[in-house]
């Protein structure tokens, strides 16, 4: 008698133990998705904001923009003919 109630037992706690496995597992393979997922949506933002930053820095450096500013805020000028000096080595 005690024989098979000790077998039963054993195939309990081994089928209890593969279940609790199986159980982990898809826990852990739902929290990696989840974590996927949202490095996913990050890489996106960042990916977006550094299209962003380039558009920025190509309309700041724009030498137009530069020209204008130099002008109308530094007050510079464009040099006239005999301010020009050309050196020759």
């Amino acid at each position: 008698m005690y024989k098979s109630v000790s077998y039963y037992l054993q195939i309990f706690l081994v089928s209890l133990v593969i279940l609790l496995f199986y159980v982990w597992q898809s826990v852990q393979s739902v929290k990696m998705n989840y974590q996927i997922s949202r490095l996913e949506k990050e890489i996106q933002f960042f990916k977006n904001n550094n299209k962003y930053l380039n558009v920025r820095l190509d309309e700041l450096t724009a030498l137009s923009r530069v020209e204008r500013i130099a002008r109308r805020k530094l007050g510079l000028v464009s040099p006239k003919e005999n301010d020009i000096i050309v050196i020759f080595e």
